[in-house]
């Protein structure tokens, strides 16, 4: 068994052969771990790279706020 091996299965096995430890250092709130692969990611490197893009292109009111001029208010007549 190579190296990255006996890690995950010594990471996916941990709750059954110490149950008492994995209870004390989780206050019994743990959840049982699971192997999960990359694609399970996808959805959410998709969001976050559309949140980087749209905070490198700067929207209009931003432009307006990083300006200096003032922002753009309600008249309160």
């Amino acid at each position: 068994m190579d190296g990255t091996t006996a890690i995950k299965a010594a990471v996916l096995d941990i709750a059954t052969k110490d149950k008492a430890a994995v209870e004390t250092a989780t206050n019994s709130k743990a959840k049982p771990s699971a192997a999960v692969d990359n694609n399970a990611f996808d959805a959410i490197i998709t969001v976050n790279t559309f949140v980087d893009k749209l905070r490198k292109k700067k929207t209009s009111w931003l432009a307006l706020v990083d300006s200096g001029r003032p922002r753009w208010s309600p008249s309160l007549n």
